[in-house]
C-alpha cells in the first residue's frame, strides 16, 4: 500500500531530520530547508525560503567558481546525482567543510527543474584527513632520510614502500622494485621460510621475528648474498596486513666479528696451551707470577683508560692511565660504579663510532672512543664482567676536522678559479667581438652619413632641374619630364631614400650601443678596483642577458640616483648576471622581473625580484652553499650563487633572500659606498 504524504507532513519530517535537507533551483534559491540549516549555517530556514538569501551567497569565495563549474558540467550531461565537498561561510564568519549529495530532476526537454540535496558537516573529517596526510608526509621524509633500508610489503607480498636506504643497500631503484615480490630480496633457498613467516603475520598469528632484531641473509640485485639485521612490524587489519621492515647491512660488522672470533679463537688456543704447560711446569709458578706482574706494569704503560668491571658494573681493576685521568686513588674508585663515575668526568655525549661510542669532554676539549668487551670465566666461559676501554682520539679528531675544512676550502677555491677563468674567457671573447664589430660599424656609419648628404644634393639638383624645365622648356619637354618623373616615381624614391638612410643610421647607433655594452660588461682591462656607476653596470648586464629574459618576463627598471663607488665592476656584473638569469629561469611562461636601486646611509642597494616558482623553505638556507643546486644534472653547477655571495662579501656588503613558493623570490644586495682613490 502506498501512503501519500502531504506537504505539511513532509516539511515536518524534513524539519526534524538531524541533517540539512533542502530543495534548490537553477538560480541557487531554496524553497525547502529543514531546521538543521540553522545548526549548520547559523541562518534561519526562512532566510532561504523567503528568497532573501541564496545558497551562492554562503559558499566560500575560494570554492564558488569551482562549484559552479562542477554544477554546470553535471547539468550539461544530465547527471542524475552529484556529490561534492566544499566550504561554506556561516553567519558568524566561521568557515566549515560540507559534503553535498544532490539528486537532479529534469524536464522532458532536458531543462533542470530542481535539485534535492542533503548536506553533512565534514569539517572534523577534513581536518583529520589533512592531519593524516601531514603525518604520512612527515613519515615519508623521515624514512627517506634514513640510512637503513625501510621497506613496506602489501598484503599480496608486493613491495609497497622503498626508501633511499633500501635502494643503496639492495641496488634496486625505486621504480624497478615497487610492485615486485619481496622474495627478490631473499636468497632462493630461504624464500619458502620467509613466505611462511609473512603469511603467519598477515593472518594475525604470532611470529618470533616481531619486535625483535633477527640476523638473516639478503640478496642484492647483483646476486651477492650478504648478512642483514631485520626488524618487522605488522600493521593494518587482519587479512589486509602490511608489513614494515627496517633492514641494516651488517656485512662490515660481521667481517669484524669473524676477525675478532678468529683472534679470540687463536687467543683461546694459546691460553689452552699455556694451561697445559702450566700443569706440566708447576715449578715455574714463580716465573708466571713474575710475568703477571710484568703484564700489569705493561697495562700501566698503555695510554688508554682500561677498566675491569664485575657483573654489576663496579670497578674491579684499572690501569694507571685511568687513575691519572680521574685524579683518584686506586682505593677511592675500587667498587665504584663506572657509569656514575664517567658521568662526572666524561659526560655521555657523542655518537656511535664503529663498535664503540664517541664521547666528548667539554672542559678539556678531549674526544674518547669507549668500547666494552665481555669478560668471561676461564672454566665455563660464562660472562662474569666487562672490560671497558677509553681511547683518546683528540689528535685524530682534530686532524680529521682540519683535513675536512682544508678540503672544503680547496673545493671552494678551485670552483671560484674555474668560474673566474670562464668569466675572463667570456669577457675576452666579448671584447674581441665588440672590437671586430666596431671597425666595420665605423665606416658603415660614415658611409651612411655621406650617403644622406649625397641624397640631399641629388634631391636639390632634381628640384632645380625641374624648375629650369618649367621656366625654359616648351610644353612638349615639360610633358615628357613630368611623364618620366611619374614613371620613375622620383618623388617617392627621394622621400623613401631619406627615410631609409635615417633608419640605417638609427640601426647603426643601436649596434654601437650593444657593442659598448659588451665592452662595458667584459671590462677585461679592469683587474683592479675603479670607480663605477652601479646603474650602468646593471644596464650593460641587462643588455647582455636580454635574450634570456625577453621571451619570459616583462622587465621593470626602477633606478635611483646613485653615487659612484670604488669596486670591481666586472665581478659585480657577474653577480647581476647570475641573479637575472636565475630570475628568468624561475619563470616558467610569463612573469615580471623588477630591478630597483637606491642609496641609503652610505650604502648602495640593488633589489632583483621575480614572480617565478619560488624557493622551498628547506632549500632557502642552502642556496649559497658551493655545489648546491636543485637543477637537473648538466643544467647547473651550484656555483653561481656561492660565487656571487663571495663577491658581495669581498666588497664589504651582504646579500639577502626572501622567497615564497609559487609567488617569487627577491634578492637584495647591499654594497658600501667607497669614495677613496
Amino acid at each position: 500500500m502506498v501512503t501519500i504524504i502531504d506537504g505539511d507532513t513532509l516539511r515536518s519530517v524534513i524539519d526534524n531530520l538531524p541533517v540539512f535537507v533542502y530543495r534548490g533551483f537553477p538560480d541557487w534559491s531554496i524553497s525547502v530547508a529543514g531546521r538543521a540549516v540553522r545548526d549548520l549555517t547559523g541562518y534561519a530556514p526562512a532566510e532561504f525560503t523567503s528568497g532573501k538569501l541564496t545558497w551562492r551567497e554562503i559558499v566560500h569565495p575560494d570554492d564558488l567558481a569551482w562549484l559552479r563549474e562542477r554544477f554546470r558540467d553535471a547539468v550539461k550531461i544530465q547527471t542524475p546525482s552529484l556529490t561534492t565537498r566544499y566550504r561554506i561561510v556561516r553567519k558568524d564568519g566561521e568557515a566549515r567543510w560540507v559534503e553535498d549529495r544532490r539528486l537532479f530532476s529534469y524536464a522532458p526537454d532536458g531543462r533542470l527543474l530542481f535539485v534535492d540535496g542533503v548536506l553533512f558537516d565534514v569539517t572534523d573529517l577534513v581536518e583529520k584527513e589533512e592531519a593524516l596526510r601531514v603525518s604520512e608526509e612527515r613519515f615519508r621524509k623521515v624514512a627517506e632520510s634514513a640510512h637503513d633500508a625501510i621497506i613496506t610489503v602489501d598484503p599480496e607480498g608486493k613491495v609497497y614502500f622503498w626508501n633511499f636506504g633500501a635502494e643503496k643497500i639492495f641496488g634496486y631503484p625505486r621504480e624497478e622494485i615497487l610492485g615486485k615480490d619481496f622474495t627478490l630480496l631473499v636468497p632462493e633457498g630461504a624464500r619458502d621460510f620467509h613466505k611462511k613467516i609473512i603469511t603467519q603475520l598477515q593472518e594475525g598469528g604470532d611470529s618470533p621475528v616481531v619486535g625483535k632484531v633477527v640476523d638473516v641473509e639478503g640478496l642484492r640485485k647483483s646476486g651477492e648474498r650478504f648478512p642483514i639485521e631485520i626488524s618487522i612490524a605488522p600493521w593494518g587489519e587482519k587479512g589486509k596486513t602490511y608489513l614494515t621492515a627496517i633492514i641494516r647491512d651488517v656485512s662490515e660488522r660481521k667481517r669484524l666479528e669473524n676477525a675478532l672470533r678468529e683472534e679470540r679463537d687463536a687467543l683461546k688456543k694459546a691460553k689452552e696451551e699455556l694451561q697445559e704447560k702450566h700443569a706440566q711446569l708447576q715449578r715455574l709458578f714463580s716465573l708466571v707470577e713474575k710475568a703477571k706482574k710484568e703484564w700489569e706494569r705493561t697495562m700501566d704503560c698503555v695510554e688508554d683508560l682500561i677498566f675491569l668491571l664485575d657483573q654489576d658494573g663496579r670497578i674491579v681493576r684499572c690501569n694507571r692511565a685511568a687513575l691519572s685521568y680521574l685524579g683518584r686513588d686506586y682505593r677511592e674508585i675500587l667498587g665504584k660504579n663506572l657509569d656514575a663515575l664517567l658521568k662526572t668526568h666524561i659526560p655521555q655525549t657523542g655518537t656511535t663510532y664503529g663498535d664503540g661510542k664517541e664521547l666528548f669532554h667539554e672542559e678539556t676539549g678531549k674526544w674518547f672512543v669507549l668500547r666494552v668487551y665481555a669478560y668471561r670465566d676461564e672454566k665455563d666461559d660464562t660472562v662474569t664482567g666487562k672490560v671497558v676501554t677509553l681511547h683518546d682520539t683528540t689528535d685524530l679528531k682534530k686532524a680529521h676536522q682540519e683535513l675536512e675544512k682544508a678540503y672544503e676550502d680547496l673545493k671552494r677555491t678551485q670552483a671560484q678559479i674555474l668560474q673566474q677563468d670562464k668569466m675572463a674567457s667570456i669577457g675576452q671573447l666579448a671584447a674581441g667581438v665588440a672590437h671586430e664589430i666596431n671597425n666595420p660599424m665605423g665606416f658603415i656609419s660614415s658611409n651612411l652619413g655621406t650617403m644622406k648628404k649625397y641624397a640631399e644634393k641629388v634631391a636639390t639638383f632634381l628640384e632645380e632641374l625641374t624648375s629650369l624645365v618649367e621656366e625654359k622648356g616648351n610644353d612638349e619637354l615639360k610633358g615628357e619630364v613630368k611623364s618620366l618623373a611619374r614613371k620613375m616615381k622620383v618623388d617617392l624614391i627621394l622621400e623613401d631614400l631619406t627615410d631609409l638612410v635615417d633608419e640605417s643610421l638609427e640601426g647603426a647607433a643601436r649596434v654601437r650601443k650593444i657593442v659598448q655594452d659588451l665592452k662595458s660588461f667584459s671590462r677585461v682591462d679592469e683587474a683592479e678596483q675603479k670607480h663605477a656607476d652601479i646603474n650602468e653596470c646593471l644596464e650593460s648586464t641587462i643588455n647582455i642577458v636580454w635574450n634570456e629574459i625577453k621571451y619570459k618576463a616583462k622587465l621593470i627598471r626602477d633606478f635611483g640616483d646613485l653615487p659612484q663607488t670604488k669596486c670591481y665592476p666586472q665581478q659585480l656584473n657577474q653577480v647581476f648576471m647570475n641573479l637575472l638569469v636565475n630570475a628568468a629561469q624561475a619563470i616558467e611562461k610569463e612573469g615580471e622581473i623588477r630591478v630597483k636601486t637606491w642609496h641609503e646611509d652610505g650604502n648602495i642597494f640593488v633589489r632583483i625580484s621575480d614572480t617565478g616558482c619560488g624557493i622551498p623553505p628547506e632549500n632557502l638556507n642552502r642556496i649559497f652553499e658551493p655545489f648546491f643546486t636543485t637543477k637537473e644534472v648538466g643544467k647547473g653547477t651550484g656555483l653561481g650563487l656561492s660565487i656571487s655571495y663571495d663577491i658581495v662579501k669581498k666588497h664589504g656588503g651582504d646579500i639577502q633572500v626572501e622567497s615564497q613558493v609559487g609567488e617569487g623570490t627577491t634578492f637584495t644586495i647591499r654594497i658600501p659606498v667607497v669614495e677613496g682613490r
